[in-house]
């Protein structure tokens, strides 16, 4: 079947989004999820996101396609079935672990004392992740990018086509959700580009990234 999440926070005021979670988020089915056209963050959790869908689209959201403040964002292919996730159009990053848009690790530690590891991880489901009003892909804590690469052995481990393209449009909004829940433009300049890994290291195998508005990688 398909959860389809659109048209939300319409109301005076509102800033919602197509879903949050205040704690983990796991999908793993053989369905599909869109979160559209919503007037905030088109998926939103405060700890880890890990996404094993058939379809899974996050698009012309005012706020980020996805972002975890606290946690990882893991996607992954479900039991060998042809899928694949779409991250288009939204007034913020594609896909972000952590809290704003600054390359400083130090900007995104969690209350406690040590630095959150948030990682990324895209295996074996192909992406497209185009035309966000910042980065496409950013990791901008104490974490690292794995795209088709195994994150326990650091080797290749599939040829899924992953493209990050078109990412960066000063014209598009840009704004990120706080851990208040508030959705606010970014502590520092926008930004934006292809891949952005601000502390860790970015592990890829057959990635385009193209025609972004700022640095590629």
């Amino acid at each position: 079947g398909t959860l389809r999440t659109t048209g939300n926070g319409a109301g005076e005021g509102c800033e919602a989004g197509g879903l949050l979670v205040q704690g983990d988020i796991t999908d793993a089915s053989d369905g599909f999820v869109e979160t559209i056209g919503n007037n905030g963050p088109g998926l939103v959790a405060h700890k880890d996101i890990s996404i094993s869908l058939l379809g899974f689209e996050s698009s012309d959201n005012k706020g980020p396609g996805i972002q975890s403040l606290f946690g990882s964002i893991t996607v992954t292919q479900p039991n060998d079935a042809s899928s694949s996730l779409t991250v288009k159009s939204n007034e913020g990053p594609g896909m972000l672990a952590g809290l704003d848009l600054a390359f400083d690790v130090a900007s995104d530690d969690d209350p406690g004392d040590e630095p959150l590891v948030q990682n990324i991880v895209v295996l074996g489901m192909p992406i497209n992740v185009e035309n966000n009003g910042s980065w496409g892909i950013l990791a901008s804590g104490a974490g690292d990018v794995f795209l088709n690469v195994n994150p326990e052995t650091n080797l290749p481990m599939s040829l899924a086509g992953i493209d990050v393209s078109s990412n960066g449009d000063p014209d598009k909004g840009c704004r990120i959700y706080t851990e208040d829940g508030d959705l606010e433009l970014p502590q520092d300049d926008c930004g934006g580009g292809g891949i952005g890994v601000v502390s860790g290291k970015l592990y890829a195998a057959t990635v385009n990234v193209s025609s972004n508005i700022g640095p590629g990688i």
